[in-house]
């Protein structure tokens, strides 16, 4: 069975939405998918990152997210910040004229405290990315310690 928010917030959601593991994209199927906030799951994807992925992007920290993309892999990403800056970054026409509703604050907490294990390997996404930023540059970037929670590791 799909997880879904309203199997996760019973009652307080009038639409039910997909969810799926953000885990699962760096995992193999198997038998660490049958629970939300696996803790072999969650170490499983941090190792698969490190190992298989040289860049994961954050669409939050987009510009450290071209740059390292430049930086390591300049075969496929010579150019991409200018590219973007030049000729990309210009007002989009596209507009969402239905707004999403706007989560309440007990549902988000619920939310939040049922996928802890997926805030915990996005938050380690970003501290991943922001270090590879500030490794290759040498001028100021946003602190890594704001995304790195308490008894967070590197795997």
């Amino acid at each position: 069975m799909r997880t879904t928010v309203k199997h996760l917030v019973a009652g307080t959601v009038k639409r039910t939405v997909p969810y799926k593991d953000f885990c699962v994209f760096f995992i193999n199927w198997g038998w660490l998918l049958k629970e939300l906030n696996n803790e072999a799951a969650l170490s499983r994807a941090k190792a698969n990152v490190d190992r298989y992925f040289p860049v994961v992007g954050v669409l939050e920290q987009l510009n450290e997210t071209l740059a390292v993309l430049e930086n390591k892999l300049p075969y496929f990403f010579k150019g991409v910040q200018s590219l973007y800056f030049q000729e990309l970054l210009e007002p989009h026409k596209n507009r969402n004229r239905k707004r999403p509703q706007i989560v309440r604050a007990d549902v988000r907490k619920i939310v939040e405290s049922s996928l802890h294990k997926e805030y915990d390997f996005y938050y380690w996404l970003q501290a991943r990315l922001l270090l590879q930023y500030r490794s290759e540059r040498t001028f100021p970037t946003p602190t890594v310690a704001k995304y790195l929670k308490p008894n967070m590791s590197f795997l």
